[in-house]
Parts: C-alpha cells; structure tokens; sequence
C-alpha cells in the first residue's frame, strides 16, 4: 500500500492554506476553504491501475486534513444531520 502524506500548503491560486494529500508520490486531492465548507478536489492520475486506500485509512486522512486546516470546523452528514459515529478504535 502507498504512503499516504498531507502537505499544508500557501499555493497561488487559493486564498487560504490548502492541505494536499499525497499517495505514492502524486497528488490524490486537495481540500480547501470556501466560506463555511471544507471542499476536496480529487485528481486523477495517469497510472493504468486506479489508487487503493483502505476506508478507514481515508477517512483518517480526512479528518486530520480538517484539523490542520479548520480545528473548530464540525463534521455533518448530508443533509445536515448529525454523522455516523465510526466504530473502529
């Protein structure tokens, strides 16, 4: 499985800080700011197989992307409800 990596990153077409998520050497996504929304731009790559991640390892990568981005953002399910708690340790 490749490493994955998150980069806090000023680039100069943002306003704000985006935080890159790296995997196996090429950019996976960016998540960025807009307003009150955490937005991720998912990038395709140019490999003949498509990427692997195990879920839980996303998600992880996700939500510490958030913290390093937006500590005080909260996470809610579509529609606005309250998500689903994970139930991994």
């Amino acid at each position: 499985m490749d490493e994955i990596e998150i980069l806090v990153a000023s680039v100069p077409d943002r306003e704000e800080v985006v935080a890159e998520i790296w995997l196996g050497g090429a950019m996976f996504a960016e998540i960025r700011s807009e307003g009150a929304t955490l937005l991720v731009e998912v990038y395709n790559h140019r490999k003949p197989s498509p990427w692997g991640l195990e879920f839980v390892t996303l998600l992880d990568t996700l939500m510490e992307a958030k913290r390093r981005l937006r500590p005080d953002a909260t996470v809610r399910a579509p529609g606005g409800g309250e998500p689903p708690q994970p139930d991994w340790p």
